[in-house]
């Protein structure tokens, strides 16, 4: 595309479609790999970039089909702001990658979501990983055109309506549907099954021993002989004759077949003529109004990027390590790809700041927005800066090299970040001493602060082994306990900075340092798994026991035992980590698509048993005065929704049960004493289930019965409230036991040291 701004104009109306083929091409342009050193057929044709401070792609499934039906419609998709590149510049693709580009041409300063929404449409962006679709067979097809869309975590697509994820009963039924017959799909190398998410990419597959060539497979609920790519028919549509109006619903014919109805093709061939004649705005905008000798176009992106409003916190601080340090943008790509999306970009952007910034000699804490875009701002007029001096900036540097730059030390942000993924991750030979991937997702940002400034600091621990121990042991105990994490940030790094040489990673002094003494604390100290079963389980068998009853002593709350019973859950992953290892191999939480979680949070005994609505409870409360229905209505949650009550279990499993009795969900529970069969073990060891406890479960069991028959007398109260709490007291000890805390809270029940004797 040529300049679309001649003689100094600044807004001009441009032809949609000659917009998209501008990015689209200005896209495989700079995707090639030479592109450096190439320059544009003519020199009169222009390149369309992204500046480097652009967020990544954020919109949701509807928000793309909702554009796309706009535009069918003949509605207006809003303006584009575009900034001249004045120089060689730093630019990004839509793919996330980063250039110098060298020939003339604008950054697209807003308008990237609705853009890659265009090219996903038009020419099917894989970038994306979605398909939109066109659904000719639906009954609304006939008045107007039905867009579908599919994505690599849904290849089965959204409710065509709300947008929502597909039920789980219907994502099966597609599946069951595509595996006709029960000839599963198959990997050609002999690997299995495919996942869901697999269908999405273009790999050989095969099924019965042919191809499988629907890929990606059809949105569920969709006419087969009906439904086309949306590229597909665009694309043919466009290469018709344009001086004859009437061809289109011909060349529509001809892709389609004779499925569809002439009907649902003329409103398609209708559609897509309001596409050929729509305009967009294109607004070219000048930085240098805007503070043209410090932040350039920093303010301007803010403004118009969150609609008038500026950004803020971590927001803020990635955009301007993008605009002065484009190169970001990479090292975030890399550490997807090899380690997983265990922190939002900002996160990351974020910890790099952070520790460069502990590196310069500053404090631990995070420097503020101003304090950074000053330190910014101020190191870059420095002209002679040896890369050898301890600036700020060399820091970052150091810790997220430029493309091709060659570094000999292991300490840069992507090492660090592979290892202490490698440090807490799944091996066979590791025993208890691992973290499962969707823990790792859900870790804290100052905690990866905190692990990857050691790994930085100590990049070859004396022993590995206990480096390992240690470090899953005190990412675990950060996720329970730690309740100011920003505190616990700079406690930690400021201890990590003082030590010396290739120690092992300091668990046992940073948690000596939080519990601290009083009010010089931001965690709550571990007790021994004795104590805390002294604590959770009533000595004498009594009636519910309320909040206060349980975690009130002398006037004060006791916060560990009362986050390990409602936060405890939290860990349920951890506990019940070989299960989920097991029993969902294909789902990867740190993968890049949108997955759904394949487990719920199940109530053993189930929440409608004694959570009903009071109406329905009181009518099955027989042989209790006045006085304990009372505390049953004050008290029904604390006992139910404590984490001795609660398991993870697979989605499917669990809507099949539902509200069965906790005797028909774990039928390991009956029978005698005696030591378990096989299969009662393997379930009880799935689940978190303490063996030795199955008679009081069994106590509460009301087998084959409706929630409505289920009577709650004094006896059932009694032994529900005693099974949850020795629960959660085994589940305690399981955590404290098999993870090694011993070490840390000392066997005998002794206050741990304060920190000037740690």
């Amino acid at each position: 595309m040529r300049d679309p701004f001649p003689n100094g104009q600044t807004v001009i109306g441009t032809p949609l479609l000659q917009m998209i083929d501008w990015v689209y091409e200005s896209e495989v342009f700079l995707r090639s790999e030479d592109a450096l050193e190439s320059s544009l057929p003519s020199q009169s044709q222009s390149v369309i970039a992204l500046p480097p401070i652009q967020r990544s792609s954020v919109w949701r499934p509807k928000q793309l089909v909702d554009l796309w039906d706009s535009i069918m419609r003949g509605l207006p998709i809003g303006m584009f702001y575009l900034i001249k590149r004045q120089r060689e510049d730093i630019s990004g693709t839509l793919t996330g990658r980063t250039k110098q580009i060298r020939e003339p041409g604008y950054d697209l300063l807003d308008g990237q979501q609705r853009v890659r929404a265009l090219l996903l449409g038009s020419v099917g962006f894989s970038v994306e990983k979605r398909c939109l679709w066109v659904d000719l067979g639906d009954r609304e097809a006939s008045k107007h055109p039905v867009l579908r869309i599919t994505s690599k975590g849904q290849p089965f697509g959204y409710d065509a309506q709300t947008g929502n994820k597909l039920s789980l009963d219907e994502r099966r039924k597609a599946r069951e549907k595509l595996d006709d017959n029960a000839h599963p799909i198959l990997h050609t190398d002999g690997r299995g099954r495919v996942s869901d998410r697999e269908l999405f990419d273009n790999k050989e597959l095969i099924q019965d021993g042919k191809p499988f060539s629907p890929q990606p497979p059809l949105p569920y609920g969709a006419d087969s002989s009906c439904t086309f790519m949306l590229p597909t028919l665009l694309q043919a549509w466009r290469e018709k004759d344009p001086s004859d109006p009437d061809k289109g619903s011909t060349v529509l014919r001809t892709v389609a077949g004779s499925a569809p109805s002439d009907e649902a093709l003329k409103r398609l061939h209708e559609a897509f003529e309001r596409i050929r004649r729509a305009e967009v705005a294109l607004l070219c905008v000048d930085p240098n109004n805007l503070h043209p000798k410090r932040e350039g176009l920093l303010p301007l992106f803010d403004r118009i990027g969150a609609g008038g409003t500026p950004l803020s916190g971590d927001e803020r601080l990635y955009s301007i390590y993008k605009y002065h340090y484009p190169y970001i943008r990479d090292t975030v790509n890399q550490i997807y790809e090899k380690v997983g999306r265990v922190l939002s970009p900002t996160k990351i952007a974020a910890t790099a700041i952070r520790i460069a910034y502990v590196q310069a000699g500053k404090g631990p804490e995070m420097p503020d927005v101003a304090a950074f875009s000053r330190m910014m701002h101020e190191e870059e007029q420095k002209k002679e800066q040896r890369e050898e001096q301890e600036t700020f900036q060399n820091h970052l540097k150091r810790l997220i090299p430029q493309p091709n730059h060659e570094m000999s030390e292991p300490g840069t942000l992507l090492s660090s970040f592979q290892a202490i993924k490698n440090l807490l991750v799944y091996r066979r030979e590791v025993g208890d001493f691992w973290i499962p991937d969707v823990l790792l997702a859900s870790l804290p940002a100052e905690l990866w602060q905190v692990l990857l400034f050691w790994a930085v600091r100590h990049p070859k621990p004396v022993n590995l082994e206990q480096s390992r121990e240690e470090a899953v042991r005190f990412a675990l105990f950060w996720y329970l306990c730690v309740f100011n994490k920003e505190k616990a940030a700079r406690w930690a790094i400021a201890s990590i900075r003082e030590i010396t040489g290739g120690t092992i990673f300091p668990g046992i002094v940073l948690y000596r340092r939080f519990v601290g003494n009083g009010d010089e604390s931001c965690a709550h100290a571990l007790m021994p798994s004795q104590q805390m079963r002294n604590r959770l389980c009533a000595i004498e068998p009594s009636d519910w026991r309320s909040d206060a009853d349980r975690f009130v002593v002398d006037g004060r709350r006791d916060e560990l035992v009362s986050a390990w019973w409602w936060e405890g859950k939290k860990l349920l992953p951890w506990l019940q980590k070989e299960y989920i290892h097991r029993a969902f191999p294909d789902y990867v939480p740190l993968d890049d698509h949108e997955d759904n979680v394949p487990y719920d949070i199940d109530h053993l005994c189930p929440a409608k048993d004694w959570g009903d609505n009071w109406r329905n409870l009181k009518n099955r409360l027989v042989g209790l005065d006045q006085n304990l229905k009372d505390k049953v209505y004050r008290c029904k949650g604390v006992v139910g929704g404590g984490i001795g009550n609660l398991r993870l279990i697979g989605l499917s499993q669990n809507r099949s049960e539902q509200d069965d009795d906790v005797s028909d969900k774990m039928r390991c529970i009956l029978g005698d004493d005696q030591p378990p069969q096989a299969a009662h073990a393997e379930e009880m060891a799935n689940f978190a289930f303490a063996p030795e406890d199955r008679g009081v479960w069994r106590r509460l069991a009301w087998p084959g019965s409706k929630v409505g028959d289920r009577k709650w007398d004094e006896d059932r109260l009694r032994a529900f409230q005693t099974a949850v709490e020795r629960r959660a007291a085994w589940l305690y000890e399981r955590f404290h036991d098999d993870l090694g805390y011993g070490q840390w809270t000392n066997i005998n029940g002794s206050k741990p040291l304060p920190p000037e004797e740690a």
